[in-house]
């Protein structure tokens, strides 16, 4: 859980300073720095990497889907999850592909920290599963499907 802490601050941090440019996955620019950042020759490096990574995942090519992007992730940083999931769920209905919505989302259900009945966990898999089924990529993402799908399969991680 600390592992994810610590992953949701980076997320959090790198999401904010992000651009209003449109950027998916298939952006130019994503081969270049994911080829720095298997050389990076330190943590900071690699970190400083992560984040022009994040920030270009980030953007949409909506500005307004950007601004409910930047409400919730703004909202997450004071952990007012209710206001972020409100502003995710309403950047999937603006672009329903947009895979960082679905992983945002999917975040603040996972951190919410409100998973004493099981379907809470359900519809954060499924909000986790699609995020995946639009970026693969997303590791802690992966990570984090397999743990629930554990943990809902009684063999807790």
């Amino acid at each position: 859980m600390r592992r994810l802490a610590a992953a949701f601050v980076l997320i959090a941090g790198c999401a904010l300073a992000a651009p209003a440019a449109e950027a998916r996955q298939d952006d130019p620019r994503l081969k270049d720095l994911f080829a720095e950042l298997k050389t990076a020759t330190s943590s900071v490096e690699a970190r400083m990497i992560e984040t022009k990574i994040w920030k270009i995942w980030a953007a949409n090519d909506d500005p307004r889907v950007d601004v409910l992007m930047d409400r919730g992730m703004n909202a997450m940083s004071i952990d007012d999850t209710d206001t972020a999931l409100a502003a995710f769920n309403q950047a999937i209905k603006r672009d329903d592909g947009f895979a960082e919505a679905y992983n945002k989302r999917a975040t603040v259900e996972f951190v919410r920290h409100d998973f004493a009945a099981m379907n809470k966990k359900a519809a954060a898999l499924r909000a986790f599963e699609a995020a995946l089924a639009i970026d693969p990529r997303l590791e802690n993402v992966q990570r984090t499907v397999t743990e629930l799908k554990q943990q809902l399969e009684g063999n807790p991680t």
